[in-house]
């Protein structure tokens, strides 16, 4: 208080009695609220009246910059993490703060991110405003993509910190308030084997936040917040601590993101000094990238051959290593912890996949700057903010991974609610599109658009989901448009399209900029990148509300953005017009298709007859009984081909002409011989004849194995 006297405070500085009352009214209803015996959901709701009672402390505090007592601990509990919940390592301890200390907490973490906001390394996304973490692992993603089209071998290195909240070395970010408390912290340290090198510097150490230029009102009350800290697990007595962010107060997150900023700032400036990495980077117009959300790191590299990749990753392992460990911190370098994700390219790239990928153990040794080595575990995928990033830069192991994880929901509330039919079909659809939706579609609009294939298996895992919810039966039959018509949904390809529309304008409205220049600079190099298919989805929009879309022209996306960025532009109801006549047009056109079909099976039953045929078909085949001459009745075609097969040994004509796997015309190897059945079969899609069935059909071979059986 001595050093505070004299001291002018500008009113502007204070917290008012309305930010206060809308802090108090974001508290949850009903959360825990540790040794405070008041509800959580009274200063939820109560908010003004709470406000009152509590302002003058509030300006006390302000004033003083000191906490109370009580505000500074609580009772610590234990939540499970991943893994099994009999073992203790999986467990995180929290603490259970009073609900007005949380608040209180709270403006001052406003605060310290309006401070922090400008002089954040770039890539740091976590915990500032308006940022998402799709924003991550879309960086992560295109960057990689552009260099592996242009033959670049690229390395992804996933870093994870052990227990990194708790292990937060609070002098280094606010300064030294308690030299006692200083000392005992750097000798057990160093006695722990992590001596941290601001022993060196002496008691005088310059916090994080003081060197950023920090409110000395704002460092002076955060240091208080950060002293005489306390727990209590048995109520019965109060453990003092002095590290650690104070896991369960709004402040945890943003002190770990003061540290967090001076760590990768001195990574950026160690890449920035690599010369042959910067001119790759260069010649592409690419961002120096290190994507950070709060101790979850990725950082890319890239190299030109692949016998240069390996010694850049062992370097920038030792160099994250060290910084790290002189900031407190021990990286955890088990499996799927700090891993990572290797993409050879060029010549050598056989032999280094052979000796560092496909053996029992991937991975290599990785020196470290204090003598010792670790062992660097090498992946073929890795998961990161929630989506998987794989070597071969294909989404196809993201989509089964999301079909994994919608099975495994649908699996669990299934029974019990999903397909339960005691209730009602609208609420139903409405559970589904809350715990199996969000799941099976995360981080759909930052997809490249699928291939035919996976777009399909999409297609059938989200219609036979969609089957079970609407609880329909297997004795009728219905098309995937009228599945889709009751649940009141739309295709795979055209929610994908939706989404993508929904993440641009966000992309491009409060994204990165580093990210908006790796979109133009991915549809410059790449033929199939995000840009691609977000043109062809503004194409689809075009043709449903022409009239409130600029047309895309080219390249040239500059119309659509400027209409994003305008503050005023009504995007989300846009959105839902766009929604809406697709809906109502894939629905009309799923009835008229039954029609269709109901007018063509009514004509044939009557004995009609149609030239040309067109092909069309009446009923669905499960409504239709193919017989057998012997007698049998199957319900599909598919059916009656395997009985045919089984019982008469009747076979297709190409099943005559196969021998082994090796075509006998082409001479081309198939690997088995269902595979070489399928080449003969095969029929051209611009129309023609199969040339390697026609030639042997000329020919009259048969294969050896059939001519065996004949004999």
């Amino acid at each position: 208080m001595n050093e505070l006297q004299g001291q002018t405070v500008a009113a502007s500085s204070l917290p008012s009695l309305s930010s206060f009352e809308t802090a108090l009214r974001a508290t949850k209803p009903d959360k825990a609220t540790g040794l405070d015996p008041i509800p959580s959901r009274v200063h939820h709701d109560q908010a003004p009246v709470v406000a009152r009672f509590y302002y003058a402390l509030l300006l006390k505090m302000h004033l003083w910059c000191v906490e109370p007592i009580q505000f500074k601990g609580g009772v610590m509990t234990l939540i499970p993490k991943r893994g099994d919940p009999k073992v203790a390592a999986n467990y995180r301890g929290i603490l259970l703060l009073t609900s007005v200390a949380k608040r209180f907490h709270s403006l001052l973490r406003s605060s310290l991110m309006h401070t922090l906001s400008p002089k954040r390394a770039e890539g740091q996304l976590g915990g500032f405003s308006k940022q998402m973490v799709h924003f991550g692992f879309h960086a992560i993603t295109t960057w990689t993509h552009v260099l592996e089209t242009q033959g670049y071998s690229t390395a992804v290195l996933y870093i994870d910190l052990a227990s990194a909240f708790h292990h937060l070395v609070r002098e280094l970010v606010l300064g030294v308030a308690c030299e006692d408390d200083f000392t005992h912290l750097l000798a057990a340290l160093a006695e722990a084997g992590h001596p941290l090198q601001a022993e060196e510097a002496g008691l005088r150490i310059v916090g994080v936040l003081q060197a950023l230029g920090c409110d000395d009102r704002l460092l002076r009350i955060l240091r208080d917040v950060h002293t005489d800290t306390w727990f209590t697990v048995t109520q019965q007595e109060a453990v003092r601590t002095t590290r650690g962010t104070r896991p369960g107060s709004p402040l945890a997150d943003a002190v770990f993101h003061v540290i967090m900023t001076h760590i990768i700032q001195d990574v950026r400036s160690w890449l920035a000094d690599h010369d042959a990495f910067m001119k790759i980077l260069t010649k592409f117009q690419l961002p120096l990238l290190t994507i950070v959300w709060a101790d979850d790191v990725a950082i890319p590299l890239a190299a030109a051959c692949a016998a240069d990749l390996l010694p850049a990753v062992q370097a920038l392992v030792q160099k994250v290593d060290s910084c790290f460990s002189a900031n407190g911190f021990t990286v955890n370098y088990g499996l799927n912890k700090t891993n990572v994700v290797l993409s050879f390219q060029g010549p050598q790239a056989l032999d280094h996949r052979r000796q560092f990928l496909l053996k029992e153990r991937p991975g290599f040794e990785c020196p470290l700057a204090n003598g010792s080595s670790v062992w660097l575990h090498c992946q073929p995928y890795y998961k990161h903010l929630g989506f998987t990033y794989a070597a071969s830069q294909s989404i196809e192991v993201e989509i089964r991974q999301r079909i994994g994880q919608a099975k495994q929901a649908m699996t669990m509330l299934g029974r019990s609610i999903l397909t339960n039919k005691h209730f009602p079909t609208d609420l139903r659809l409405r559970l589904f599109r809350v715990f199996v939706e969000t799941r099976l579609f995360y981080g759909l609009g930052t997809w490249r658009t699928p291939t035919l294939k996976q777009m399909q298996l999409l297609r059938t895992t989200y219609i036979s989901m969609l089957k079970r919810v609407l609880r329909q039966r297997g004795d009728a039959p219905c098309t995937n448009g009228q599945i889709l018509k009751r649940a009141g949904t739309l295709d795979v390809r055209q929610l994908l399209a939706l989404d993508r529309l929904r993440y641009a304008r966000k992309l491009f409205c409060d994204g990165p900029e580093f990210l908006q220049t790796l979109m133009h600079g991915e549809f410059q190099y790449s033929k199939d990148s995000w840009l691609h298919g977000l043109a062809e989805d503004l194409r689809w929009a075009n043709t449903l509300v022409p009239d409130r879309l600029p047309a895309i022209e080219g390249s040239d996306f500059t119309n659509i953005i400027d209409l994003w960025q305008q503050p005023c532009t009504p995007w989300k109801r846009i959105l839902r017009h766009i929604e809406r006549m697709a809906s109502t047009q894939e629905h009309m056109m799923s009835d008229l298709q039954v029609l269709h079909s109901q007018f063509f099976t009514t004509l044939r039953r009557a004995g009609a007859e149609f030239n040309p045929d067109f092909g069309i078909d009446g009923e669905s085949t499960r409504t239709e009984v193919h017989k057998c001459p012997c007698g049998r009745q199957f319900d599909t075609p598919q059916g009656l081909a395997l009985h045919r097969v089984r019982a008469h040994q009747l076979y297709a004509p190409e099943h005559a002409m196969t021998c082994g796997a090796t075509c006998p015309n082409c001479m081309r190897f198939y690997w088995s011989s269902a595979r070489l059945q399928q080449h003969l079969a095969y029929i051209p899609r611009g129309g023609g004849v199969n040339q390697c069935y026609q030639a042997l059909l000329d020919k009259g071979f048969r294969g050896g194995y059939q001519i065996a059986m004949v004999a």
